[in-house]
């Protein structure tokens, strides 16, 4: 199993649309390395709109 780690641009979308984007993101992961992935969680869904990166 490898570890994926997913960095993507988030300003302006919903969680809806980050989690739909991270959940393609892993499935071609998988279809890529044809292995199963562990996902480096890195999105804070209670983060705060405005809030600036770290």
């Amino acid at each position: 199993m490898k570890k994926l780690f997913i960095s993507q641009p988030m300003k302006g979308k919903t969680n809806e649309e980050i989690e739909a984007e991270r959940a393609k993101a892993v499935e071609e992961a998988k279809a890529v390395l044809n292995d199963d992935v562990e996902v480096i969680d890195s999105f804070f869904k209670d983060a705060p709109v405005d809030a600036r990166p770290l």
